[in-house]
C-alpha cells in the first residue's frame, strides 16, 4: 500500500506480527533514496540531575490522573468521549494555574493526551469485538514511568551529553546513530534512567550469501525449537531457573517494613531475566538467518493453549522471538513463512503422508506409523512436515538454484 503526498512516497509493508515503514525521499528530479525509522536506547548518568527527572515524572503522573478525571467527568455529563484536541487546549489554560506543570515539556503533555486517547479507542474497539478490556485508570504519580517529546524539550551536545529540560545528562553512547531525530522518550526502570531515540536514517540492508536451505521449525515446550535438519535451537527456561530467587525476594518484599529496597531487587531480577532472554533471541535469529534462506513455522494459537503450558510458553517468549526473526530476515534478505493454522503437522507421517488422528493428544511424544512402520518423534516429525510444505510453497514462486 502506498500513500503519495508532496515529494515523499511512503510505502508500508504489513506482516503477520510487525510493521515496517519505509520512505523514499526525493533528492533531485526523479531520484529517491530509502530511509527507515529505528529506535536506539542509551542509559543516562549524573545522579544529582536524575532527581530532576523524578520530579518531572511525578508531575506528569499528576497530569495523567487529571486527564483521566476530566474524561470520566465529561462522559458522566454528556455520555460521549472527550475530544483530544479540546483537552489539550484546556490543559494549556490550566498551566497558568498550576505553575509546576510548566516543568514538563509541552509536547510531553500532548503525548499524555495521545496515550489516553489511544487507550480509550482500544477499549471501545475491544468492546465491540467482545474482548474484555479495562478502562484507562488512575496511576500512582510516583510510579509513572515515562514521557515522550518530539521536536522540543531536549538537545544533543558533544561528548555524549544531552540536555533534557534545564539539566544536562551524560549517556553511554553504546551505538552511534546518524540521522534525523523524530522523538525522544525518557523512561525510568529499576536499573536507572534510559532514553529511547527514534531516528529517521538511510536504510542499510545486509544481504547475506544464499545457502539454498529451507528448514522447518516446530515449537517445543521442552527445548524451544526443533529443526527439521536436527540442528540445536534449544534455549534455557530463564524464568524457571531463577524461580526460587524470585520467590525469596517476593517473600521478603511482602514481609519487609522498608519495602522499597526489596522491591527494587525484585524488579532488577525481572529485568535481568528479560534482558537475558532478549539477548538469546537476537543471537539465535542472526544465526538462523546466516544458515538458512527460508524458515517455516507453524501458526500457533497461544491464547487457546492449555493453561498448564502457559508458564513455559511465556518463559520462552515465542512471539517476541518471531518478531525479532522477521526483522532480521527482512534486513538480511531471508524469508520467514508460516504454515496454515489448521495444517496438521504433528499428525501427518513425514514418510508416507498418513494422518494419525490419535495424535491430537499432546501427551503422545513418540508414535509408529500404522501405514509404513516408521518410528517418529512428535516434534521432529512436525518440523519435517513444515519443511516440506515450505519447500513446495516457496519453490513455486521463487525457485532456489543452490548455494552461491
Amino acid at each position: 500500500m502506498s500513500v503519495r503526498g508532496g515529494s515523499d512516497i511512503h510505502i508500508i509493508e504489513f506482516n503477520a506480527r510487525w510493521m515496517l515503514t519505509t520512505t523514499f525521499k526525493r533528492l533531485s528530479g526523479i531520484f529517491y533514496y530509502m530511509v527507515e525509522v529505528k529506535t536506539y536506547r542509551y542509559k543516562l548518568y549524573n545522579r544529582d540531575a536524575l532527581e530532576y527527572l523524578d520530579s518531572i515524572l511525578v508531575i506528569a503522573g499528576h497530569i495523567y490522573n487529571h486527564c483521566i478525571a476530566l474524561h470520566r467527568k465529561y462522559y458522566a455529563l454528556y455520555h460521549k468521549s472527550l475530544n483530544k484536541y479540546a483537552l489539550q487546549k484546556h490543559l494549556t489554560k490550566l498551566k497558568k494555574r498550576y505553575k509546576r506543570w510548566n516543568d514538563v515539556p509541552s509536547q510531553a503533555i500532548q503525548d499524555i493526551t495521545d496515550r489516553i486517547d489511544r487507550s480509550y479507542k482500544l477499549f471501545y474497539s475491544n468492546l465491540k469485538k467482545g474482548v474484555k478490556t479495562n478502562l484507562p485508570h488512575f496511576q500512582k504519580s510516583a510510579k509513572y514511568k515515562s514521557f515522550t517529546t518530539k521536536q522540543c524539550g531536549y538537545k544533543f551536545h558533544g561528548n555524549n551529553k544531552i540536555r533534557i529540560g534545564v539539566k544536562e545528562f551524560a549517556y553511554w553512547n553504546s551505538r552511534p546513530f546518524d540521522g534525523k531525530v523524530k522523538a525522544l522518550t525518557v523512561k525510568r526502570k529499576s536499573s536507572g534512567y534510559y532514553i529511547y531515540v527514534v531516528v529517521e536514517q538511510e536504510s542499510k540492508t545486509e544481504t547475506l550469501a544464499k545457502s539454498g536451505k529451507i528448514v522447518g521449525f516446530d515449537f517445543s515446550l521442552k527445548n524451544f525449537l526443533v529443526s527439521s535438519d536436527g540442528s540445536d535451537c534449544s534455549m534455557p527456561k530463564l524464568l524457571q531457573r531463577n524461580l526460587n530467587s524470585l520467590r525469596n525476594l517476593s517473600r521478603k518484599y511482602s514481609k519487609s517494613k522498608g519495602k522499597r529496597g526489596s522491591l527494587r531487587r525484585l524488579q532488577k531480577l525481572h529485568e535481568k531475566i528479560t534482558n537475558q532472554r532478549n539477548d538469546l533471541h537476537w543471537k539465535l535469529a542472526h544465526r538462523l538467518c546466516k544458515t538458512y534462506d527460508v524458515m517455516v513455522f507453524e501458526t500457533l494459537d497461544l491464547a487457546s493453549m492449555d493453561r498448564r503450558f502457559k508458564k513455559s510458553i511465556n518463559d520462552f517468549g515465542f512471539n517476541a522471538f518471531l518478531s525479532i526473526l522477521e526483522y532480521v530476515a527482512h534486513r538480511t534478505g531471508k524469508t520467514v513463512m508460516y504454515a496454515d493454522r489448521y495444517f496438521a503437522s504433528s499428525q501427518l507421517c513425514s514418510e508416507c503422508g498418513y494422518k494419525n488422528a490419535a495424535l491430537k493428544d499432546i501427551g503422545i511424544r513418540e508414535w509408529v506409523c500404522p501405514n509404513c512402520g516408521t518410528i517418529h518423534n512428535r516434534d521432529f516429525n512436525a518440523a519435517l512436515n513444515l519443511q516440506k510444505v515450505g519447500a513446495s510453497t516457496f519453490s513455486k514462486k521463487h525457485p532456489i538454484t543452490g548455494a552461491c
